[in-house]
């Protein structure tokens, strides 16, 4: 019998079995929105948290905090890292931590927290009140957005208004943003006490 004919006799026996098609991973942004939906939140919210947090890498690891989220190791002993660096699982629990009100955890989306990163310690942040008319960069700028106090740091000033740097004026979300002089919302400045 030739090699060919060999060939051609086998390859005639040969039946394909059929193939179950692999589901595509599912994308970052999608587990984002998935887990925010799940948790009835906005998508953006935690969207702005992973981006901050880790710029999207699920296997970000600074030694202290890690994935997606930055799950703090010491904070949360009880979480394991393959948890922490499972992007569904810790996707969800940061959405659930955001649903129950608990987003301050992350400086990102608490404008004091965020504050006290850049000019160190503060005093509580009911004591932060206007103690000065003078606008100077580096100081704390108080506003009352609906009975609610936010703080920023004033980055620069101009003639028109001034710039400031904070977090959580839209949630989760850290960034500079140009406040005019008669913003209604500004409430004032607060110069922290020289030692």
């Amino acid at each position: 019998m030739n090699n060919l004919f060999l060939g051609v006799l086998l390859l005639s026996s040969f039946t394909p079995q059929p193939v179950e098609a692999e589901e595509p991973p599912i994308s970052i942004e999608q587990q984002i929105n998935n887990a925010a939906e799940a948790h009835k939140i906005a998508t953006t919210t935690l969207y702005n948290l992973a981006w901050y947090e880790s710029r999207l890498d699920p296997k970000a690891d600074n030694g202290h905090d890690r994935g997606i989220v930055q799950i703090n190791r010491e904070a949360w002993p009880e979480i394991t890292d393959e948890q922490a660096f499972d992007p569904e699982w810790s996707l969800n629990w940061a959405a659930e931590k955001i649903a129950n009100n608990e987003s301050h955890i992350w400086t990102v989306c608490n404008c004091y927290s965020y504050t006290t990163t850049l000019l160190g310690k503060l005093p509580k942040m009911s004591e932060i009140e206007p103690n000065t008319i003078i606008p100077r960069i580096g100081e704390i700028v108080i506003f009352n957005y609906k009975g609610k106090k936010h703080i920023g740091v004033e980055d620069e000033i101009l003639e028109g208004g001034f710039w400031i740097k904070e977090a959580n004026y839209n949630a989760c979300y850290r960034g500079r943003r140009f406040i005019k002089w008669n913003d209604p919302a500004f409430v004032g400045f607060y110069a922290l006490p020289t030692s």
